[in-house]
Formats: structure tokens, C-alpha cells, sequence
């Protein structure tokens, strides 16, 4: 019986490695253009931030690749010969196929992990990476756009609370989507949607806030600058699935509204404020 259980053991560990997707960096930013920042997660308890690649595909889609810190190491990538993962890149139509794909509400995530080069080395992501297709759109709120993955940069605020009143009246027998703690209230296909919460300017940057009212949200909450992408967000779904903490801070140094900034960007707006 021992011998038993420890042959499905390996069989499903074995299963589970063969189930492994890997996608090359290098075959994205030789193709598109793109913008690679790292993201402070010190709020969540990592000295590592997030590599976030802003992918752009064309010039109103990107895909927004993320790399996060391991739960316990909290390292990001680790050393891999090229004979582990040579027959299980994924080319770029492959993934651009997958990530379409309707089943998948344009989001990704295991088992697909990141491969880098550097120098005559290849890394991989230490744990699964997210892996997210966007598309910008700029239209008046008369227009009710609806869907996972558009950002509207034309839409009227709407804030987190004012959501969060709107849909316990309408739905007064369930707790909020986004605060529960089991899937009974999962939120409908329908009803996902990003919002634009504010827009501020900085340093001759116009930033516009978002969060997204989805499950499994990847980016939960996040900064957009035009042809740059994402530049700053937060990602709870990884860190916080379903309010079971797994980071090493308290969770009440977060907050709905918090972002986490690009590293880039607050080495660059401060060197201007110096000048």
C-alpha cells in the first residue's frame, strides 16, 4: 500500500511538471515593443518587487506579463538548463491563441512560467507567472462597455464603495464578490468590468487609476500612462487568495485603494523634482 501511494505520488508530480507551459520573453521583446518596470512588494511582505513586461501587441492590446516573488523564498527566478523547457516554449501564436481564448476571460496563469536570458544563461520564473491581454479603448460613459479586460480611459469614475452600495442593493442576500470568502458568490460573466476610480497628473504624465470588478483579477488595482501600460498595481489574488493571507506583513497595511509603483518611475519623478 506505501508503495502504492508513493508511486501516485510521483506520478502526479510527474504529471503535473509535463503540464508545465513556458513562454519566452526574449520571443515577445524582439518582436513588439514593450516596457519592462518592477513593482515595490514591500506591502506585502517581499524585498523582491514584481517584474511586470508591458507587451504591446498592437498599438490598442498589450499583454501584461507578471513575475511575482515566491510564496517562500521570495526569490523570482532560478537557473534552468535549456534541455528542461526546450520542447515546451509555447511560440507566440500559441499564446496569443490561448490567452484569446473565451474559457480563459483573456487571463492566464498556471502553469505558464516565464523564461529569461542572460548572457549565455537561461532563468525561470520561480513560481507561475500571470499573463493578461488588455485593450485600450477611449469611449464616453453613454457607451456601457462591459468585459475583463477593457480599459476605457473615456468612462466616469466610479469608485470601490460606490460599486460595493449598488450591488448589495441589488443583490441584498449575498456578501460583496470581491470580500467573500467562498466562491457562492463569484461574480457574474456579465458584470465584470474595469473602472476608472481617478486621473491625476504627474510630472507631465497623464496617470489614470483603475480596479477591476472581476474574479481571479491577476492586476486587481492599477496605474495606466498611455504608451507605456501598467506602471504601478496590486495583485491580492496572489498574494491574498480569498482573504487567506499568505504574505509576511499585516494585512492592514493594505488598503482598497493602495498601488504599488514602478521602481523606474519613482527614481525618474524624483531626479525631476531635484532639477
Amino acid at each position: 500500500m506505501k508503495n502504492l501511494l508513493y508511486l501516485l505520488f510521483f506520478c502526479s508530480c510527474a504529471i503535473m511538471a509535463q503540464e508545465q507551459k513556458y513562454i519566452l520573453l526574449d520571443s515577445l521583446t524582439q518582436k513588439f515593443n514593450f516596457n519592462k518596470y518592477t513593482i515595490n512588494a514591500m506591502p506585502y511582505g517581499y524585498h523582491q518587487g514584481i517584474d511586470i513586461y508591458n507587451v504591446w501587441i498592437n498599438p490598442d492590446e498589450f499583454l501584461l506579463l507578471s513575475v511575482f516573488p515566491e510564496i517562500g523564498s521570495g526569490n523570482k527566478w532560478e537557473r534552468i538548463n535549456m534541455e528542461v523547457f526546450q520542447n515546451k516554449v509555447l511560440s507566440t501564436q500559441q499564446l496569443l491563441k490561448e490567452v484569446d481564448n473565451p474559457k480563459n476571460n483573456y487571463k492566464l496563469f498556471y502553469p505558464y512560467y516565464m523564461i529569461k536570458k542572460e548572457g549565455n544563461s537561461f532563468y525561470r520564473s520561480k513560481t507561475y507567472c500571470s499573463i493578461e491581454k488588455f485593450r485600450v479603448v477611449n469611449f464616453p460613459s453613454i457607451f456601457h462597455i462591459s468585459g475583463a479586460n477593457i480599459i476605457n480611459l473615456g468612462q466616469q469614475f466610479t469608485s470601490y464603495n460606490e460599486l460595493k452600495t449598488a450591488y448589495l442593493k441589488l443583490f441584498p442576500d449575498r456578501d460583496f464578490p470581491l470580500e467573500a470568502t467562498d466562491m457562492r458568490y463569484a461574480i457574474p460573466r456579465e458584470l465584470e468590468s474595469i473602472y476608472l476610480l481617478h486621473i491625476e497628473e504627474k510630472k507631465g504624465n497623464k496617470i489614470y487609476l483603475f480596479w477591476s470588478f472581476t474574479d481571479n483579477a491577476g492586476v486587481s488595482r492599477f496605474a495606466f500612462i498611455k504608451n507605456k501600460g501598467i506602471i504601478g498595481g496590486s495583485y491580492d489574488d496572489y498574494f491574498i487568495p480569498r482573504d487567506k493571507y499568505i504574505g509576511k506583513q499585516p494585512l492592514n497595511i493594505l488598503s482598497k485603494k493602495e498601488i504599488m509603483w514602478a521602481e523606474e518611475l519613482k527614481k525618474e519623478w524624483a531626479r525631476s523634482e531635484e532639477r
